[in-house]
C-alpha cells in the first residue's frame, strides 16, 4: 500500500501545473506588469521630452551660431522679412526685386538706392568680384522627406551677383533634414539705430527725430530662434498662432568685425548693416504665396514667412584643387 501511495505522489508531481494554477499566475504576472508599466511609463515620456528638449537647444544654437560665424566679418549686411519665393525670383535678364527696394515704415528712413544696390556698387567698384562675393543665408519652406510636412529649414543660397536674384532650385542645406525631426523653427531678427520718434510740437504728430542722412545702425544683428514641437506655430490662423507654445527660445547678438573698415570700403569708415525691409506683412506674404501653404491634418493650413540675410565678405579660398607642382 505504502508504495502505491508514493507511486501516485510521483506521478502528480510528473503532471506540472493545473489549468487553474496557470490562470492564476498569469493574473497575478499581469496585475504586476501593469504596476510596472504604470511606474516606468511616466519615465520614458519624461526621457523622450527631456531628449527633444536638448535637440531643441541644439538646433536652436547651431541655427544661430552658424549665421553669426557667417556674417561676422562681413563689410555689409542687409536683412529681409515677410518675404516670398516670388520676391526673390526673377527672369535672369530682370534685375532682382529687393535691389533698391524703399522701406515705408517710419522707424528707419527709406531705403531706396540703399539696399542691395549699394552692397553691389561697393563689391563692384571698391573691392574686387576676385576676392569678394555677395552670399545669402535663407530661412525658407523645405519638405521633410520624412513626414511629408513642410517646415522652415535654414538655406545657403546662390546669389546672382549682377542682379542678386536667388536661384531656390539651387539653394542647398546648410543641415540634414533629420536634424529637424520633430522640431519646427522660427527664425527673427531685429536690428537697431538711433533712430526713434519724438511729437512735432506744430501738428502734434509723431516725426522721426534724425534725418536720414544721421541714422546710426548698432553694429550687431540680434537674432532669436523660436522651436516648437507641433506646426501649429505656422498656422494661417493668427489666434493658433500666436498662442503656439515654444518649447525653447534662445537669442543671441552677431556682432561684427569690420566696424572701422576703410572710408574707400564704405562711407566715412562706417560698418553698413542696413535696416531690415519687411517686405509684405503676414497677409499680404500669405495672400501672394499660396503654393508655400501645406495642411495638416490637426492644424489645418500652415504657412510662414521667408527671411534672408544678405552679406558682403571676402570668397572662402578653393582648396579642392591643389595646383600640381611645377615641372623641374
Amino acid at each position: 500500500m505504502l508504495r502505491r501511495i508514493k507511486r501516485l505522489l510521483r506521478l502528480r508531481n510528473n503532471a506540472g501545473f493545473t489549468l487553474i494554477e496557470v490562470i492564476i499566475a498569469s493574473a497575478l504576472l499581469g496585475i504586476l506588469m501593469l504596476g510596472v508599466f504604470g511606474f516606468v511609463q511616466p519615465v520614458m515620456a519624461s526621457v523622450k521630452a527631456k531628449e527633444q528638449n536638448a535637440r531643441a537647444v541644439m538646433l536652436c544654437e547651431s541655427i544661430e551660431s552658424y549665421i553669426a560665424n557667417s556674417t561676422k566679418l562681413s563689410y555689409y549686411v542687409q536683412t529681409f522679412s515677410g518675404v516670398t519665393a516670388a520676391d526673390i525670383t526673377t527672369a535672369t535678364s530682370d534685375p532682382a526685386p529687393i535691389v533698391g527696394v524703399k522701406y515705408t515704415g517710419t522707424e528707419f528712413p527709406d531705403q531706396a538706392d540703399a539696399s542691395l544696390s549699394e552692397m553691389f556698387s561697393c563689391m563692384n567698384s571698391v573691392l574686387n568680384t576676385t576676392n569678394y562675393e555677395i552670399r545669402c543665408i535663407g530661412m525658407r519652406w523645405r519638405t521633410d522627406p520624412k513626414t511629408g510636412e513642410k517646415k522652415m529649414m535654414l538655406t545657403n543660397e546662390v546669389v546672382d551677383q549682377n542682379t542678386g536674384a536667388l536661384d531656390p532650385a539651387k539653394s542647398k542645406l546648410v543641415f540634414e533634414t533629420c536634424f529637424y525631426d520633430g522640431l519646427y523653427p522660427v527664425l527673427e531678427y531685429k536690428n537697431y539705430s538711433n533712430q526713434y520718434q519724438v511729437i512735432d510740437p506744430t501738428t502734434s504728430n509723431l516725426v522721426d527725430k534724425y534725418p536720414a542722412a544721421d541714422v546710426k545702425m548698432a553694429p550687431a544683428l540680434e537674432i532669436t530662434m523660436s522651436i516648437y514641437l507641433t506646426p501649429e506655430c505656422y498656422s494661417t490662423s493668427e489666434t493658433t498662432r500666436k498662442g503656439a507654445m515654444a518649447t525653447f527660445n534662445g537669442t543671441t547678438f552677431a556682432d561684427f568685425r569690420n566696424i572701422a573698415s576703410t572710408a574707400t570700403i564704405n562711407k566715412a569708415g562706417e560698418y553698413k548693416l542696413r535696416p531690415n525691409v519687411e517686405i509684405h506683412n503676414y497677409n499680404d506674404a500669405l495672400a501672394a504665396s499660396p503654393t508655400e501653404v501645406y495642411t495638416d491634418s490637426k492644424y489645418g493650413d500652415c504657412y510662414y514667412p521667408e527671411t534672408f540675410i544678405y552679406y558682403l565678405t571676402r570668397k572662402t579660398t578653393d582648396i579642392s584643387t591643389p595646383t600640381p607642382p611645377a615641372t623641374p
